[in-house]
């Protein structure tokens, strides 16, 4: 075990060394500092690979030294982003997606080695982009948790996405808050926020939003024990799922979600054909 924990340590010392003797070079990328908030605007033709799990991406990148204790944060009011940071040697040491209710991706790390560190910042798939704020803090930072932070956020998202006249990020917002009351079993709430959530998608073609909206309305239904009704809007966003630019992910998803309701009502047969085809 001694032997095991010594190459292990070896191991780890020498990714740096790897990373260089297989050529691994840091992509280009926008400087951001310590404390400082930056804005950028995702687009859809931005750096894409095809088959990808992640969406359009960014990259950002900054120096630290080693034991440096960071908390980066991505915050959209129109998207969820996903982020993820890579070491001086080109190998993750962090991602997170979805850190708390509104689309914010945070990754908290104690920095291995002193050196250049890379985020790339994306969508969760390729229908998810638009404008978001990243910022680099010292010291592992918590998200606000209290309902009153979470109302803020959304009034000032709403007045920032007014301003720009954008209602792709209106509905983004209605349907979050809608998902936080739904989370909570204040239905009716949750169901008033949907409601303004799906006019504001069809105002803005916004093909996506309304998916997952379908999404979020069935898991309303189906905690409210609306179960065929609940069937009957996943089988519909199934339909939605495929004209989209995260076709294959969209409908993967909603058979999976399909699957998951006719199991948990004993239609196992059923299930498990939503499961395969998924």
């Amino acid at each position: 075990m001694r032997r095991m924990l010594v190459l292990i340590g070896a191991m780890v010392g020498l990714a740096p060394v790897v990373g260089i003797l297989f050529g691994w070079r840091a992509p280009q990328a926008w400087p951001i500092r310590f404390d400082e908030l930056r804005e950028a605007l995702l687009r859809p033709q931005d750096s894409f690979t095809p088959g990808s799990v992640c969406g359009p991406k960014h990259f950002w990148s900054f120096q630290a030294e080693a034991g440096q204790r960071i908390t980066l944060t991505v915050t959209s009011y129109e998207f969820d982003p996903s982020v993820q940071l890579l070491g001086p040697w080109g190998r993750p040491i962090g991602w997170n997606d979805d850190d708390d209710w509104f689309f914010t991706a945070r990754v908290r790390a104690t920095l291995p080695m002193s050196g250049r560190y890379t985020a790339i910042v994306c969508g969760t798939n390729a229908d998810q982009y638009g404008t978001y704020w990243i910022t680099l803090q010292q010291g592992e930072q918590e998200p606000p948790w209290r309902e009153a932070d979470v109302f803020a956020f959304f009034q000032r998202g709403l007045e920032w996405a007014e301003r720009q006249q954008n209602k792709r990020a209106q509905s983004w917002l209605h349907l979050a808050l809608g998902r936080y009351l739904r989370e909570h079993r204040r239905w009716k709430e949750a169901e008033t926020h949907y409601a303004q959530s799906e006019r504001l998608a069809r105002e803005a073609a916004f093909s996506y939003g309304q998916w997952f909206l379908g999404l979020e309305r069935a898991a309303l239904l189906a905690r409210r024990l609306q179960y065929e009704e609940a069937i009957a809007e996943l089988e519909r966003m199934l339909t939605l799922a495929k004209d989209l630019r995260a076709a294959d992910y969209a409908q993967a998803l909603t058979l999976t979600r399909l699957g998951d309701l006719h199991r948990s009502l004993d239609r196992n047969e059923a299930a498990t054909a939503y499961y395969r085809r998924a």
